[in-house]
């Protein structure tokens, strides 16, 4: 599973990460079939079936084209944003061309007129990008700078791995960062006066503060103007935070007018990008699902495809379940779901993309799509059984629940730690050789190590006070470390949760950096459970698509001073000690309404990815070797 780990490229843009525009997608019901023949064959190992459904391997390299490698789609949509700036450009000024021409002299026919407009455009097109071609030269001085300006800051780290951590490789960052260059020439020029009247519009309509971001741009032109005077003539950088804003902005603005088509969209089978820049429902892009696959084949890991192969098993089979239990939507009602859901999104800092790939850590928005139509499906049919009673008390399922539901929403905490054998090299960001079943080998053989340390300390307690109890001395020829001892340091030598070094300063001076959500190895310390959900390293995803949750065996299950595990997760394999719990300091108040509807969303979310595990296992599934 990815890694959770932040992105430690500070000094390096985060452009082309997964898109936070409210992009229109056309979405259908269910998994999305590809219409191809089964060759009973697979480039990805055995072929996969379930419930005698063939997922296809276009379907699997769609879940990773959508997820994991969703960089090359993202660049796709920016390049049709910065041919469709251009186009405009030049067809407003080929038309301000032969509307001179023509006062000085008519065109004898409107086809002439025609003629002389459209040599104008690819004349102007030429021209146009040569403006704005960055050359090899400034390409690369830009990536030095770059990459500079991150080994300042830190120093220890492997630039390379990081940058293939944020960027997943370094191919990629250099295809990223000089279509980001390519963009800021065409819409965000260091003069502002130069900026085209898209860009203008765009930034002064933003409702998060449009309207003081143009004055500020040109007071800081200005500032850099000045100071470019005491600098041999070269102009300052502008603030890379201030540019990572004004970018998203234009791009965000540019995306809308526009319409793009991903699976499960009415489109070609084979295609896997479809975007319509001028709204004349003709694509200006149509890529390929083996087009982009080619670009991004050579970067896809094993655990990826495993990732591709269970969304399936638990999308087919809990879209087959809710057929057969009657709670699957219809396509009508399942797009005026999805149509309810992203108007919620009109107008809203926070965007439906943003909320699926951020907040619950689906790989993809169109993942997220599939299952919230599934879940809303779900939460239709269970919808009686969580009303009140005739008397308006809870509902006996909502009253089962609530002790739970209490325990994370009334803010009950849990002291714990976590050993991790990771089947990834974190701080080199790459997946292990034969890395999960060493982890799993290696944590098999610690949790024995700590079974074995437990029952060898109380032999040892016990043969004390019998030696006491007789009057007699007790000098064991090798002592046993107390238990939490042993599993104290068991956690400095094998754990493999890894914290990134704060920054350095350019004078080589530590920074006083906050250490907020650093791992510590594991050790945690309080936390509620939607905290430590996250450092665990689950999501939301992981715990539907897995039937399984690290964190909730331990918030809920595991007796305090106690070790359990090893679980497999998203990295590895994890072994758990509980500390101690600390009960609801705000409990739930069920005579608010807002805690009500907490409530209940928080049952249906509980209750859906039981569902879900249910599903998965009276599933037929074949072709599936997890590792």
């Amino acid at each position: 599973m990815k890694t959770q780990l932040s992105t430690l490229l500070l000094a390096l843009p985060a452009w082309l990460a997964p898109s936070a525009s409210a992009t229109p997608l056309v979405q259908g019901v269910g998994p999305s079939p590809t219409g191809a023949v089964d060759t009973k064959t697979s480039m990805f190992g055995d072929p996969l079936y379930v419930n005698g459904r063939r997922v296809s391997d276009d379907e699997i390299k769609l879940a990773i084209l959508y997820g994991p490698c969703r960089a090359q789609i993202d660049l796709a949509k920016l390049g049709m944003i910065i041919e469709d700036e251009i186009t405009r450009e030049c067809q407003e000024k080929a038309e301000a061309e032969v509307a001179a021409k023509e006062k000085e002299q008519p065109f004898a026919s409107a086809e002439e007129r025609a003629k002389a407009k459209q040599a104008a455009e690819e004349r102007l097109s030429s021209l146009l990008h040569e403006k704005y071609r960055v050359s090899d030269d400034e390409f690369e001085a830009e990536y030095q700078y770059n990459v500079d300006d991150f080994k300042k800051s830190y120093p220890v780290l492997d630039i390379g791995a990081e940058i293939c951590r944020a960027y997943r490789s370094v191919d990629w960052y250099r295809e990223q960062l000089r279509q980001q260059m390519y963009f800021d020439r065409v819409f965000l020029p260091a003069n502002p006066a130069d900026w085209p009247p898209t860009s203008t519009e765009s930034i002064r309509a933003d409702p998060a503060g449009g309207a003081l971001l143009l004055p500020d741009a040109e007071q800081s032109y200005q500032s850099r103007l000045k100071a470019a005077e005491k600098n041999d003539g070269k102009l300052p950088r502008e603030d890379p935070l201030y540019m990572t804003f004004l970018r998203q902005i234009v791009r965000d603005s540019m995306t809308n007018l526009m319409t793009f088509k991903t699976h499960p969209a009415k489109i070609d089978p084979k295609i896997a990008l479809w975007g319509d820049a001028n709204g004349d429902g003709k694509p200006e892009v149509a890529l390929s699902i083996e087009e982009l696959w080619d670009k991004v084949q050579d970067t896809v890991n094993e655990t990826e495809i495993q990732e591709a192969k269970q969304w399936y098993i638990s999308s087919i089979a809990v879209h087959d379940r809710l057929a057969k239990d009657g709670a699957l939507l219809s396509e009508a009602d399942g797009q005026q779901v999805i149509d309810e859901l992203t108007s919620g999104f009109e107008g809203n800092t926070i965007t439906l993309e943003q909320m699926a790939t951020k907040t619950y850590f689906f790989p993809s928005v169109e993942s997220f799509i599939d299952y919230f139509q599934m879940r809303e499906g779900y939460r239709r049919m269970i919808a009686p059984k969580l009303e009140p009673g005739p008397g308006g008390e809870l509902s006996p399922v909502l009253h089962d629940y609530f002790d739970r539901a209490n325990r994370v929403m009334g803010l009950g905490m849990i002291d714990c730690e976590v050993l991790l054998v990771s089947a990834m090299d974190i701080p080199r960001f790459r997946w292990k050789k034969n890395g999960w079943a060493e982890a799993k080998r290696i944590s098999t053989e610690l949790r024995a190590d700590v079974e074995k340390n437990l029952k060898d300390y109380n032999e040892q307690r016990a043969a004390a006070a019998a030696a006491q109890a007789q009057g007699k001395e007790f000098t064991p020829e090798k002592p046993v470390p107390e238990p939490y001892r042993f599993w104290s340091q068991l956690v400095d030598d094998h754990s493999e949760y890894w914290d990134p070094p704060p920054p350095e300063q350019h004078d080589g001076k530590n920074q006083h950096a906050s250490d907020v959500g650093y791992k510590k190895k594991g050790r945690f310390g309080p936390r509620y459970r939607n905290d430590l959900i996250s450092y665990v390293g689950e999501t939301a995803y992981t715990e539907w698509v897995t039937g399984d949750c690290i964190t909730d065996r331990m918030f809920f299950d595991q007796g305090e001073n106690t070790v359990a595990g090893p679980y497999k997760g998203p990295l590895g394999y994890y072994i758990t000690r509980v500390n101690r719990r600390t009960p609801p300091s705000r409990p739930l108040n069920l005579s608010e309404p807002r805690h009500m509807q907490l409530l209940k969303d928080d049952y249906l979310r509980w209750a859906f990815d039981q569902y879900t595990k249910e599903a998965v296992a009276k599933a037929e599934v074949r072709g599936w070797h997890p590792n």
